[in-house]
């Protein structure tokens, strides 16, 4: 698991982005980009001024004026003056109301004015007390450009698990403990629901793999946002019904996240990871964790550091296999790809033996 903030940490960062953040509602004829002195563009037509703009806006922009995102970032890095005029262009001739989204005087979103803005810290403050009554902790935090992550595990929530034929004062020092996890996640900007994913934390390696497919998730959709915003730029603020409608929505993420640790899911997780102690990989072991990083979105990097820590640890196993991918996930530079990665480990434990063979099996 890749380590992040500690739970003070993120409580300051949340209190200081929550100071930070302005959200408009706008028609994109309102708005005008301008090629700036350092080589990039910035948005003009907000209160706040003269705005440089954060990659994930950038292409969010890209996708509503329908400018090929390929095209847009050369024109980017090679002809700002031109993207300018591209995307003055066709946002005065094809005009969309937008939620803008901005923080420390950077844009750093826009989104459909349906978007439903879940607040990060109105989540952290609605789960956490919760969490910590049921005894469990949070291993892991951030806050990156995309998302916010809690990584949350009960530590007396636990199995052993064992290799086959293993016994206790033999096989020992081959025993994983088992414990059970979860991981919340929320973007304000647009890149994915609200989510809470089971995990399986291994205590030996503090690895952990989380079970996307089984998510439970909160889409930002509600009602288009009133008013029209054509002739003037107007700040957002949440209303009293919508603030009573997200109230409900992070009481049933509290509740399910709650609910996800009782045991009942964790058990059955850890009789999936025991069957995959039994599938050994019996082909070319390069060629398959090829087959395999293919399937789920490796780059060739990535497939080499799995086919690494799998040699490393001598466990050929399908176990093995998922044990070097969530390993790997902690060698992440970023931490989104981390948690990526991670969502890859717990997709291999998910895999069918029919599945696992088919993979060694091709040609």
């Amino acid at each position: 698991m890749k380590a992040g903030m500690s739970v003070e940490q993120l409580a300051a960062e949340l209190t200081r982005q929550r100071a930070s953040k302005i959200d408009y509602l706008v028609g994109t004829q309102q708005l005008e980009f301008r090629a700036s002195d350092d080589g990039d563009v910035r948005l003009h037509g907000l209160p706040d001024g003269d705005l440089s703009v954060r990659n994930i806006a950038h292409g969010q922009f890209s996708g509503v004026l329908g400018v090929p995102k390929r095209y847009y970032d050369r024109m980017r890095t090679q002809a700002p003056d031109l993207l300018a005029i591209n995307l003055n262009r066709w946002m005065a001739d094809e005009p969309s109301k937008r939620m803008v989204r901005t923080i420390d005087g950077e844009v750093r979103a826009v989104l459909s004015d349906r978007f439903r803005p879940l607040d990060n810290a109105d989540l952290a403050e609605a789960v956490l007390p919760a969490l910590r009554d049921c005894n469990a902790t949070v291993e892991s935090a951030n806050i990156t450009e995309a998302r916010m992550y809690l990584k949350i595990v009960r530590h007396d929530l636990r199995e052993d698990l064992m290799p086959p034929g293993a016994e206790w004062g033999t096989g020992h020092a081959s025993v994983d403990v088992i414990e059970a996890g979860l991981v919340i996640s929320n973007s304000e900007v647009g890149m994915g629901s609200l989510k809470v994913s089971p995990a399986l934390h291994t205590v030996r390696c503090t690895n952990l793999a989380v079970f996307s497919d089984d998510a439970v998730a909160k889409y930002h959709i509600g009602r288009a946002l009133g008013g029209d915003s054509g002739e003037q730029v107007r700040r957002f603020i949440t209303d009293a019904t919508r603030t009573l409608q997200d109230r409900a929505i992070f009481a049933t993420v509290r509740d399910t996240a709650t609910a996800s640790l009782d045991g009942t899911a964790f058990r059955r997780y850890v009789a999936d990871l025991r069957a995959t102690k039994s599938e050994t990989l019996t082909g070319d072991v390069p060629e398959t964790i090829e087959r395999i990083g293919n399937r789920l979105d490796l780059s060739q990097p990535e497939q080499k550091g799995v086919l690494d820590y799998l040699i490393a640890g001598g466990d050929l196993s399908q176990y093995g296999v998922q044990d070097a991918i969530t390993s790997m996930a902690g060698d992440a530079d970023d931490y989104d790809r981390s948690c990526q990665l991670e969502e890859a480990g717990a997709e291999v434990i998910t895999l069918s033996p029919s599945q696992w063979r088919a993979l060694q099996d091709e040609r």
